[in-house]
């Protein structure tokens, strides 16, 4: 904890093993459902070489996976990763190269590329997720472009994350200014116009959270 209580650590450092431990506990829960893991962060492919011990040995030990990535990562590492992944989570944030580098510091280039690539391997499935962001990433002609992007992927679904304030407390643990006003959320006509849009490119839209 930061000496001044502006910081707090939490989580604890574990290995591939110990994670899996806890893992193996909820295996009958998986075999009932048709499950398995999800690793997430954060971004998982900023560890490589845990992210791929853990994907792989929890493949070894029949266990279903998933990973949750923002796709800004060198091909030759992810790749390598998909190996041993059933199903890809992949945000897409911002279709313009510019403003994606302006929101998050690093341009969409190498993460569409990603996208495509993943698209064309054999025994990867891969879900779209779209966050939806206030003045961020909600205007018309970047969904558009969006839900085009998908499309010709050859997608037929796409997950919409609409923007929630809950993670104003988290940037008052960083010492941070929380750039939206409190209580901001799409009304759900906002929301079903912008579902509207990924419908007119032959998307199916699933709502999650909002």
């Amino acid at each position: 904890e930061c000496p001044e209580g502006a910081f707090i650590v939490s989580g604890d450092f574990m290995t591939v093993d110990e994670v899996m431990k806890e893992v193996e506990e909820d295996r009958p829960m998986y075999e009932n459902s048709g499950g398995g893991i999800t690793v997430s962060g954060g971004e998982p492919t900023a560890q490589p070489d845990f992210c791929l011990a853990l994907l792989k040995t929890a493949k070894e030990k029949g266990i279903g996976t998933a990973l949750d990535t923002c796709g800004y990562v060198k091909w030759e590492i992810l790749n390598e990763i998909l190996d041993y992944t059933d199903v890809v989570l992949f945000d897409l944030k911002h279709m313009d190269p510019k403003a994606h580098k302006r929101f998050s510091g690093v341009s969409n280039e190498l993460i569409l590329e990603n996208a495509r690539r993943i698209i064309e391997r054999e025994g990867v499935e891969i879900k779209i997720r779209v966050p939806i962001i206030p003045e961020g990433n909600d205007s018309e002609e970047n969904l558009k472009d969006t839900a085009k992007f998908i499309s010709s992927l050859g997608l037929k679904k796409v997950d919409i994350l609409p923007f929630h304030p809950w993670a104003g407390q988290s940037y008052r643990l960083l010492g941070l200014e929380y750039p939206f006003a409190v209580g901001e959320w799409y009304s759900d006509k906002k929301l079903e116009e912008i579902e509207e849009i990924f419908k007119s490119y032959g998307l199916e839209p699933n709502r999650m959270g909002g």
